[in-house]
């Protein structure tokens, strides 16, 4: 009978649990178990044509550094080098995935905590889109998608760094409560819906920790040019 490669790891840690538990404690044997559990690391993109395809990676691609002038993280610290700080993503493109990527590199070859990495993005084309806002407080939004409604939390729960940003007569609109009302809606016909969202956590013990979950739409017309791009449900947390 073949053993699987988990079923041998969770083995050899119940053995280290028996022997040495009683001698190093709690905080060492999570060292130990993050060594020897493999870190996740989750990259989904889903479409169903090559112009669906074209819109994700258009939207993975622009440089909103540059288009709205927010940096793309946040939370490095002068006492740790860049990645082993508790760094934070303003917004998901390219340069932030492949930051995280970057991270997760080195701390593997440090040896250093348990890491998990969710990013999945998917792209629709769209005949008619209509979003409206329900909730002044935390920005809700209806979200009226072909034959879809669904809702979305403008607002992050992190309190930081918010966007959301309307292309309107080729000029860039930043929208916040003094400039939204109840009702206020935006419509897109034939436009490209691309939601994404990005999940990463770093466990070093019980109680150190550090985790962040970052979703974004971005909306680009028939030509794939911007039309609006908003982050929601954005959590940072540490411990």
């Amino acid at each position: 009978m073949k053993i699987s490669s988990n079923r041998k790891r969770i083995v050899l840690i119940t053995l280290l649990v028996i022997v040495f538990g009683p001698i190093f404690g709690p905080v060492v044997f999570w060292r130990i178990y993050c060594i020897i559990m493999p870190d996740k690391i989750n990259i989904t993109r889903i479409y169903s044509n090559e112009n669906e395809r074209t819109a994700l990676l258009v939207a993975e691609s622009l440089n909103y550094t540059k288009l709205l002038g927010v940096s793309p993280l946040f939370g490095f610290s002068e006492e740790k080098s860049e990645y082993e700080s508790y760094v934070y993503p303003v917004y998901i493109n390219n340069y932030t995935l492949n930051f995280y990527l970057e991270k997760i590199e080195y701390l593997q070859r440090k040896l250093k905590g348990c890491i998990k990495l969710e990013y999945i993005a998917t792209a629709q084309f769209v005949k008619s889109l209509t979003i409206n806002i329900t909730n002044l407080y935390d920005c809700d939004a209806k979200f009226s998608l072909n034959n879809t409604v669904f809702y979305l939390t403008f607002w992050g729960r992190s309190g930081y760094a918010d966007i959301l940003v309307v292309n309107e007569t080729g000029k860039l609109i930043f929208y916040h409560y003094e400039n939204l009302s109840i009702g206020y809606h935006w419509i897109f016909n034939n436009a490209y819906f691309v939601k994404m969202s990005l999940t990463y956590s770093e466990f070093y013990g019980p109680l150190t920790a550090y985790f962040f979950e970052v979703g974004q739409v971005v909306i680009l017309s028939k030509d794939f040019s911007l039309k609006m791009i908003f982050t929601f449900n954005k959590t940072y947390a540490a411990s």
